[in-house]
């Protein structure tokens, strides 16, 4: 029986691992990037639970230059950026691109990946006027922190 307990617990790894669920979310996309898929990648922690690995996203330059930074967000059902991407390299014109980013985050119903921002070879910079990234706050001139301690 335990045999039979222990492969079923395998399979239900291996079905989680191989059916992580799709963030993208069918849209009407605008811009030179088309998005083509998004993946969640997940790693087994035990025979229940799983844990975000990486996220796997898909995209076209649609564009005529080649683009040199993409910014992908992470968007919540809300519209709330949760995460970036940040992808720099050489992505030529009608080529499809897969690359895989560090991602802890945990999918959910409504999240989609969206492309925040596009910068091209000749220069030119395309910005989704539909998402809203949030800039950091950088701390006032001669304040900050220079130790972090805690007391038990």
């Amino acid at each position: 029986m335990k045999t039979i307990t222990t492969l079923t617990a395998t399979l239900g790894a291996a079905l989680l691992l191989a059916g992580a669920p799709a963030l993208a979310s069918a849209q009407t996309q605008t811009g030179p990037i088309r998005v083509n898929a998004v993946q969640l990648v997940t790693q087994s922690i035990t025979e229940h639970d799983v844990a975000p690995v990486a996220a796997e996203i898909g995209f076209t330059n649609e564009g005529t230059a080649a683009a040199t930074d993409i910014v992908f967000a992470l968007e919540s059902d809300s519209g709330y950026v949760l995460d970036t991407y940040n992808d720099v390299g050489t992505f030529a014109p009608g080529v499809a691109i897969r690359h895989s980013f560090n991602d802890h985050n945990d999918a959910s119903e409504g999240q989609q990946v969206v492309v925040a921002k596009a910068t091209f070879a000749d220069g030119t910079v395309w910005t989704n006027p539909d998402v809203t990234l949030e800039t950091a706050s950088t701390p006032a001139e001669g304040v900050a922190v220079s130790s972090y301690s805690l007391d038990y």
